[in-house]
């Protein structure tokens, strides 16, 4: 991977000082810091813009600040000789204070999906996957013999290295992950090495040195699944989706058995007064299932199958995408409306992998009509939903996107046409957000 080192010095009002080594970080191979001309870092808390101009001896911006305890977020611009931008990145929120450290920011150009600067994971499919503070955390999948694996990797958006865990206690494809806002994360179901789909649970705290540690949950028989979502609708409180859902909550699992089958097609939204609700799309319905056991159901205008769905910009929404054709579906919940908006993507994407950020939503692969994978990516506003870019990407089917705390989104898994897994790991990076009081 390619680097570049920038100091921060930190000066806390008790007298403590601190070094913050700012490292930049690029896809392998590229050579995108040696065309930077002028670098402007940006920070929100304490506010300030430094800039640098390249001289012989390179990039140097040096400089020292007030230390504070409030999250803040690094900014990162690069500009060629012409001006113009060419490369931005930033951290995930963070305290600058009095004390010693290394943070990573990922640069690349607007929009791009490119490899991230880590190595790649070990080549599996059907892994499991959920985003964390600090990251995301993957789990088992089929290796390239087709064996389940027990591996448990950590990939660290404030450094963009993978690290690994202590081995699952079993081996498994497609199992289920959920993490709670206690370190822990939840690792339920998935196929093992018979092919059989199971009910085991366990927790995985991420928090026990030195690589964490497993608390066995049991197996839990009529609850077998592969391949499911958790949806997060409280702290510590999950739907999981299946032929019979489940309620997964302060370490335990039960069957819910007002709802009937709910498709993996699922995501985390908000009600009209913000309260969590897990969101599902069936072929002509879009249904939820709320934190206090409230269910409900729109129709959609038409029935379509290979559709994926994640939560609007505004509470009580969720969009639909997917399916046989461009369009994309805004639906309400509380006023039970649907608002189309006709050719959004860039083609008809059947089963795609989508995720989205505060500003963004990512439509990638899907089948075409031939059954064929498309290896674009599209990009489109959160907010307006208008599509901003599309961009190329490697083809394959049922990847993981999960978005980061930096605005990225972390694609990985999966496999390529002809069933060969696939470890590569990619990044979606975002353009710095534009604010009118900075030049």
């Amino acid at each position: 991977m390619t680097r570049a080192a920038l100091l921060l010095a930190l000066a806390a009002c008790t007298g403590t000082k601190g070094t913050l080594d700012l490292q930049l970080a690029t896809a392998p191979g590229s050579d995108l810091l040696s065309a930077i001309h002028r670098i402007r870092l940006t920070l929100t808390s304490p506010a300030a813009v430094f800039e640098a101009t390249r001289t012989a001896n390179g990039l140097d911006l040096s400089f020292e600040i007030d230390a504070v305890e409030t999250n803040g977020v690094i900014y990162i611009e690069g500009f060629d000789e012409s001006d113009a931008p060419i490369v931005g990145g930033q951290s995930p929120p963070f305290p600058l204070a009095g004390s010693d450290g290394t943070v990573v920011i990922y640069v690349a150009p607007p929009y791009s999906i490119l490899r991230a600067p880590s190595d790649l994971l070990p080549a599996r499919s059907r892994i499991g996957g959920t985003a964390v503070i600090y990251g995301a955390v993957l789990a088992g999948g089929l290796d390239e013999a087709g064996a389940p694996s027990a591996s448990m990797a950590i990939y660290n958006i404030y450094d963009h290295t993978i690290g690994y865990g202590e081995n699952m206690p079993v081996h498994r494809a497609g199992v289920t992950l959920a993490a709670n806002d206690s370190a822990g994360v939840y690792v339920l179901g998935g196929t093992d090495e018979a092919a059989a789909s199971t009910s085991t649970l366990h927790r995985f705290q991420t928090n026990i040195a030195p690589d964490g540690a497993y608390v066995d949950l049991g197996p839990h028989p009529g609850l077998e699944s592969s391949g499911q979502r958790a949806v997060k609708i409280g702290s510590d409180a999950f739907l999981v989706t299946g032929a019979q859902p489940a309620l997964l909550t302060a370490s335990t699992i039960t069957a819910i058995t007002t709802l009937a089958d709910v498709p993996a097609a699922a995501a985390p939204a908000l009600t009209t007064d913000g309260s969590p609700l897990a969101a599902f799309v069936r072929d002509g319905t879009v249904g939820y299932y709320a934190a206090d056991g409230a269910i409900g159901e729109v129709a959609l205008p038409s029935v379509d199958a290979g559709r994926a769905i994640v939560a609007g910009s505004e509470r009580g929404t969720v969009i639909v995408v997917g399916g046989s054709t461009r369009d994309l579906h805004v639906v309400a919940f509380g006023s039970s409306s649907v608002t189309t908006h006709a050719n959004a993507l860039s083609v008809a994407r059947r089963s795609p992998t989508i995720a989205a950020t505060s500003r963004h939503i990512l439509v990638a692969h899907g089948l075409d009509e031939n059954g064929d994978v498309i290896a674009t990516a599209d990009i489109l506003d959160a907010a307006t939903l208008q599509l901003l870019d599309t961009q190329p990407l490697d083809p394959r089917t049922n990847a993981v996107a999960l978005p980061m705390p930096n605005d990225q989104i972390l694609i990985t898994g999966g496999e390529y046409p002809g069933g060969v897994p696939d470890g590569l790991v990619e990044l979606f990076t975002p353009p710095v957000p534009r604010d009118p009081a900075r030049p």
